[in-house]
């Protein structure tokens, strides 16, 4: 009987981080996960930070303006609208912190990796960004701001005094904006402090109104509307 030597195990290849796509950004680098954190209540009470921020930022013109709108408007019929992008947003959400996990970087930095090259996109952001912010934001905010000194709503189109106020009040928005990002010393602690006051106010403001002047019947409507899929007031 004769035997045959087994042949030696072959080396393991090193594992070579994929290159997707833009040769302008940098090859993704590989490392081990860092162990997943204790979670305890000191950690909790230190994600408010973030939590605070986050959360805060994302109450704009469609939550604070446009949304009591449509509300005030059409009822509860629309808020459907609502539910079905929240599920969205939390699917996103969940899959982008995925990419972050995976990759070590922000999901931005993961979109600039998409052809042509990164700063295609870097200009077509800075224009959304600035087109969300400059004429629809500081707009939408300045009225309210504007009914409330002049006591009605202003009319820029038939009061040259009106629409030179309107572009006053909407430019020192803008402007103001810039205030705690300038002077604030760490942006994250002067974000944290202006975000932080906004959701007290606002919430503490809301939950006054609602509790104080708002019928039950109110709350029912409100309540449904976030289930009525489908519905389209014509």
């Amino acid at each position: 009987m004769t035997t045959t030597a087994s042949s030696p195990p072959q080396a393991s290849r090193t594992f070579e981080a994929p290159y997707p796509g833009s040769r302008a950004m940098p090859r993704w680098d590989t490392g081990e996960l860092i162990a997943p954190p204790v979670v305890t209540w000191r950690n909790i009470l230190a994600m408010l930070g973030p939590g605070l921020v986050m959360g805060a930022s994302a109450i704009g013109g469609g939550e604070w303006l446009a949304g009591p709108a449509v509300t005030a408007k059409y009822g509860g019929a629309l808020l459907w609208v609502a539910t079905v992008s929240i599920l969205f947003q939390v699917v996103y959400n969940i899959e982008i912190s995925r990419y972050a996990l995976y990759t070590g970087e922000p999901i931005f930095t993961g979109k600039f990796r998409i052809p042509p090259h990164p700063m295609f996109w870097v200009v077509v952001y800075l224009m959304l960004d600035w087109g969300s912010v400059a004429p629809y934001l500081a707009v939408n905010a300045a009225v309210p701001l504007e009914s409330l000194l002049l006591g009605r709503l202003p009319d820029a189109g038939k009061s040259a005094f009106d629409w030179w106020f309107h572009k006053g009040v909407c430019t020192g928005l803008y402007l103001l904006i810039m205030v705690p990002l300038v002077f604030g010393g760490k942006i994250y602690s002067a974000l944290k402090v202006v975000m932080s006051i906004k959701l007290v106010v606002i919430f503490g403001f809301l939950i006054t109104l609602g509790v104080l002047f708002a019928r039950p019947a109110s709350w029912i409507e409100i309540a449904t509307g976030f289930l009525k899929f489908g519905t389209v007031p014509v």
